[in-house]
């Protein structure tokens, strides 16, 4: 699970773990969000890259985890030459019953790629990754190139 620990050359709390690090944008956590069955703070946002194999290839995904408690997932894919950052501003403030899952996809924003990828292997390589982090796609949507791979 995630620690709650004081990082004293910033004079802020925030959340660790093994697998994820969490951003700037959750910090602070403020007591009125307390979660008491979980007991834990309500995370905004979670930040991180996971790494999978496909063909014998390893990637380095980059991904975004918004409403991280919520049940339902939606899976949000850019579009050719773009990156899951230009997705997320577009959508943050929209469809907020849902967990977003912003992915980078290989070759784009912070996610590694050395090799040529069909529309086929990028659908494949994002069902590795999501099956990787346990996500299950409610919905799935993309922009141009995202939502064919979607």
């Amino acid at each position: 699970m995630f620690e709650y620990k004081y990082q004293a050359n910033y004079h802020r709390w925030c959340y660790y773990s093994s697998n994820f690090w969490i951003s700037n944008a959750v910090s602070w956590v403020y007591p009125r969000e307390w979660n008491e069955k979980r007991q834990i703070y309500r995370l905004r946002e979670i930040m991180a890259i996971k790494q999978i194999e496909y063909n014998s290839h390893k990637f380095d995904i980059s991904y975004e985890i918004l409403n991280p408690t919520n049940d339902k997932n939606l899976i949000i894919l850019h579009g050719w030459g773009s990156n899951k950052e230009i997705m997320k501003q577009a959508f943050k403030k929209h469809l907020s019953q849902y967990k977003h899952i912003y992915i980078d996809m290989p070759g784009f924003g912070k996610s590694s790629n050395n090799m040529i990828l069909t529309t086929q292997d990028y659908a494949k390589i994002i069902k590795i990754f999501l099956d990787t982090i346990k996500a299950k796609a409610n919905i799935a949507m993309g922009h141009s190139f995202g939502g064919k791979v979607s």
